[in-house]
């Protein structure tokens, strides 16, 4: 009875040894810290959503450009009909491409107001996005590095020498 006893407890010590790197990697197991995937997957996001704010904003500066392109020829027609009536040359076909220019820049002012505002609030969609984001990477950060960090910003502030001018 007591060699079967002894050859169990061996039994058990020899699975239990066998059991101990399987404990180990269930003790380091990888959801108990932060997940460089993850960050690199937001941080890739952020880096897309940025680049399309930037676009959107680049758009919405050459709307704006064609704006004021248009509004220039608007000025330089009302300009030549000015000065063709005041010299008496006949102003009527400058008139009528004044207004024709006067027209298409409504028109265009028009078309351009409409795409601008929807580049602000899709540019306003992706800055929501963005924070959210950001405040989501920042809230994955587990408490002891957080921790850390504000250890090492301490330590920074406390190491660091002040100058006296005289």
């Amino acid at each position: 009875m007591f060699k079967q006893f002894q050859c169990i407890c061996r039994s058990l010590l020899v699975l239990s040894l066998l059991a101990v790197p399987a404990w180990a990697q269930f003790e380091v197991s990888p959801d108990h810290f932060e997940s460089d995937q993850d960050s690199k997957t937001d941080s890739a996001h952020q880096t897309e959503l940025q680049g399309q704010i930037r676009d959107l904003q680049a758009q919405i500066v050459s709307y704006q450009t064609r704006i004021q392109a248009k509004s220039e020829m608007v000025e330089d027609a009302r300009q030549e009909a000015v000065s063709a009536g005041i010299q008496g040359d006949g102003a009527g076909t400058y008139l009528e491409a004044y207004r024709l220019q006067q027209d298409q820049l409504e028109l265009l002012q028009q078309s351009m107001t409409t795409q601008i505002a929807l580049a602000r609030n899709t540019i306003a969609d992706l800055e929501t996005q963005f924070t959210l984001v950001a405040a989501k990477t920042h809230a994955l950060q587990s408490p002891y590095h957080r921790k850390q960090k504000a250890k090492v910003l301490v330590m920074a502030r406390s190491s660091r020498v002040k100058v006296n001018s005289q």
